[in-house]
């Protein structure tokens, strides 16, 4: 069953426009790579990922009854028809593997059997008006990032909460870092001592003595910069060292809360 953060009506109104106008700029094909995201809003891009397949299966129902006479196809085309289209999707998380397995038209995936995405949807956690975002917030940074990197496009869903003048402004958590613990002391004193973060703390687990612990059993560092005036520079910084860097995207639909 699809599980959806609490938030107001107005909120999760924006987040399933945002999702649905996302899917509808990607033109679907069965067998189709893609890569799934994690968070709330992504939970509505797969509802609407799901209709959309099942959509063009009744589409091409009608075209193949329409033209019986005309159209030479084959079997994958009668149970594209009959069945909805298949998409093969990669995961970015535990909850996205959930989502994925839990569809009827999504089928599970990996970078071994899918390398390159045609398309990757995923969420943010503060988006800049130069499109730089900060991700990661979920605990799943590590994951996300590399499924995005074999996406040949990457597109970012939003309600309009997550827009900033600057990173850092509003979202007060810090720039979520995925560490190795063994490396957990240095990357700390590092960032502190050489970044000028505010704070460096360990994100505590919830209902769990101890830190959280990622899919891949890293641990989140979560570093507090306060406004970052200077994206650019930090992003350099922090592709040092092991742990987080910030992101930026080149399409992404955001959606105001009415």
């Amino acid at each position: 069953s699809y599980i959806v953060s609490p938030a107001t009506p107005e909120i999760q109104k924006a987040k399933d426009l945002a999702a649905k106008a996302a899917v509808d700029s990607v033109e679907l094909k069965d067998q189709m790579a893609i890569g799934i995201g994690s968070g709330s809003t992504v939970v509505f891009a797969v509802r609407h990922l799901e209709q959309k397949c099942a959509d063009l299966g009744g589409i091409l129902y009608f075209v193949l009854i329409t033209n019986r006479d005309r159209i030479i196809t084959n079997y994958n085309t009668f149970v594209c028809a009959f069945l909805g289209i298949i998409l093969n999707c990669v995961p970015t998380s535990f909850q996205a593997q959930q989502l994925i397995t839990e569809s009827e038209h999504l089928h599970l995936s990996n970078l071994d059997i899918s390398p390159i995405l045609e398309v990757a949807i995923d969420g943010a956690d503060e988006i800049d008006p130069q499109l730089n975002l900060i991700k990661g917030g979920g605990g799943c940074a590590l994951q996300e990032k590399v499924v995005a990197a074999c996406a040949k496009r990457l597109i970012i869903i939003a309600d309009s909460s997550k827009i900033s003048p600057r990173l850092g402004h509003v979202w007060r958590r810090g720039v979520p870092l995925e560490v190795l613990p063994m490396a957990v002391a240095p990357v700390r004193r590092r960032i502190a001592e050489t970044l000028g973060a505010k704070s460096v703390e360990f994100r505590m687990a919830i209902r769990k003595a101890g830190p959280t612990i990622t899919d891949h059993g890293n641990v989140i560092v979560d570093a507090d910069f306060g406004d970052i005036d200077n994206v650019k520079e930090l992003n350099r910084a922090l592709l040092d060292i092991p742990g987080e860097r910030v992101w930026s995207t080149k399409c992404m639909y955001v959606c105001e809360r009415r």
